[in-house]
């Protein structure tokens, strides 16, 4: 009796590692030239992997098959000498180019198709855009839809140095415009500034404009909504009745047809971050709006201290990085610490170094050091239907200088069952890339995926792609070469 049990916890082992079984495919290494340093994974479809190549005024598409041969590769002919890449959409069998030029304070927004032979179509133009000065903010921002049916550009126009409207492009994601609409949203005694947008499935598009008082610190958020024909539709002001604690964060609810600004509040900004708030927006039916504020209460933040947080009461470092909507209708909101240091540091002359001076170095140099830290990942884990309220803590401690954190925070993969935080450590000294497994039904649990130190490779997690349901792709940059890594689950 006792050897069949043990007989069936083995099986019951054996078929659990099946189920968290991944495989890693790791691509051949691609040299960097000086005139494309820069990479970008764009995605998948039907021809394979994208990977943008760039630096200034040249682009390059590399295209992986399904086992990460590299197969297809070509620079785009783009026309103009001094272009500026906004954006790129994937279609199922091609992608689209936008750029600008910007010359004589005018601002030219084009697009351009690419077909699956990396041939660059006919130069479309989508905009003209004339400012006053040179130091108007002449950049263009974008947003797609979940489903890729849209993909919207968004343009500030200005007037007297003050942003007053907006441009809409709205596209299929590719290069003719569906409409080319002017939004006014100045507001007396207040500046403006853009701050987010979200275009859902149906082609509607919100936009979230942040409005500084004039006559004090006050500041208030406004949000425009635009049909998939670019009509403006509704438009409100969003109270959060407390202060707002950085940035907020938006998404919309394709099942109940709301709107999510998610945010970190403050009775006391000088205290720091102590409740979690969500707005939720029902255009359809104003009873199914609601503001609901969480307590970060001394159990989270002596978790965070490993220990008695004494008089801390808030967060201060927490910033939100990822908010992810769970089966039923409530979020999952990666937060993380961050912060940046510079310190001076005494470094030796080098010209001291020589025989002149007995080889005896001369410390009179100083040098400043900026240190990047990237620790922590708080998850919040919030139902405002249920009015739940829990969280998982990651520990993680990722320490780095003058390199702007390339190799710092973390990816997330989300099977629909289950959730992973997949980030590097240098754990017992062993280089390696970790992955964090929890979900509704999911046990917070911990594994190491791979020794990178073994594989020759260093993984940039924060510039990953979930490419399907099971599959993530990451980047690697080391020693001047860049690999593809897919993870198969």
């Amino acid at each position: 009796m006792l050897n069949k049990t043990l007989f069936f916890f083995f099986i019951s082992i054996v078929f659990c590692s099946l189920l968290n079984a991944q495989t890693i495919t790791i691509s051949k290494p691609i040299p960097l030239s000086s005139k494309t340093s820069k990479f970008k994974i764009l995605g998948k479809n039907n021809i394979g992997y994208w990977v943008r190549n760039y630096g200034k005024n040249e682009e390059r598409i590399d295209v992986y098959d399904e086992n990460l041969n590299l197969y297809k590769s070509k620079s785009l002919l783009v026309k103009r000498q001094n272009f500026s890449t906004v954006s790129f959409f994937l279609g199922t069998n091609n992608a689209t180019i936008y750029y600008t030029e910007y010359k004589k304070r005018t601002m030219y927004l084009y697009a351009s198709s690419i077909n699956e032979r990396l041939e660059t179509g006919a130069e479309i133009s989508l905009d003209t855009t004339k400012y006053e000065s040179f130091d108007d903010v002449a950049s263009v921002s974008f947003a797609s839809s979940i489903n890729k049916s849209y993909h919207m550009l968004f343009i500030p126009m200005y007037e007297n140095a003050y942003f007053k409207k907006i441009k809409i492009i709205g596209t299929n994601g590719g290069a003719y415009s569906i409409y080319n609409k002017i939004i006014d949203i100045n507001k007396n005694t207040y500046s403006a500034s853009p701050e987010d947008a979200i275009v859902n499935n149906d082609g509607s598009t919100l936009l979230l404009i942040k409005y500084k008082s004039n006559i004090n610190d006050s500041i208030l958020y406004m949000t425009y909504v635009l049909n998939k024909k670019g009509e403006l539709t509704y438009k409100t002001i969003i109270n959060f009745d407390k202060n707002l604690f950085g940035d907020p964060y938006m998404l919309y609810n394709e099942k109940t047809k709301a709107f999510i600004i998610n945010a970190f509040t403050s009775d006391m900004p000088k205290e720091g971050a102590n409740y979690f708030t969500t707005s939720t927006l029902n255009f359809d039916d104003a009873n199914e709006s609601k503001i609901n504020h969480y307590k970060i209460d001394k159990q989270i933040l002596d978790d965070i201290y490993e220990g008695d947080a004494g008089k801390i009461t808030g967060l201060y470092t927490f910033k939100i990085k990822k908010v992810i909507l769970t089966n039923d209708n409530g979020v999952y909101v990666f937060t993380e610490s961050f912060f940046k240091e510079n310190k001076e540091e005494i470094s030796p002359d080098i010209l001291s170094l020589s025989p002149m001076n007995n080889f005896q170095p001369s410390f009179n140099n100083t040098r400043t050091v900026s240190v990047y830290h990237y620790n922590n990942v708080l998850c919040l884990k919030i139902n405002d239907s249920l009015r739940t309220f829990d969280y998982e803590l990651i520990k993680k401690n990722q320490v780095s200088e003058n390199d702007n954190g390339a190799y710092s925070s973390f990816s997330i993969f989300n099977t629909g069952k289950n959730i992973k935080c997949l980030y590097n450590s240098e754990e017992s000294s062993i280089y390696s890339l970790v992955e964090n497994t929890f979900g509704e039904n999911t046990t917070n649990t911990k594994q190491v995926l791979l020794n990178q130190e073994k594989k020759g490779i260093q993984l940039i997690p924060k510039l990953s792609v979930q490419t399907s349901i099971n599959e993530i792709v990451l980047p690697s940059y080391r020693n001047d070469d860049f690999k593809l890594i897919k993870i198969k689950y």
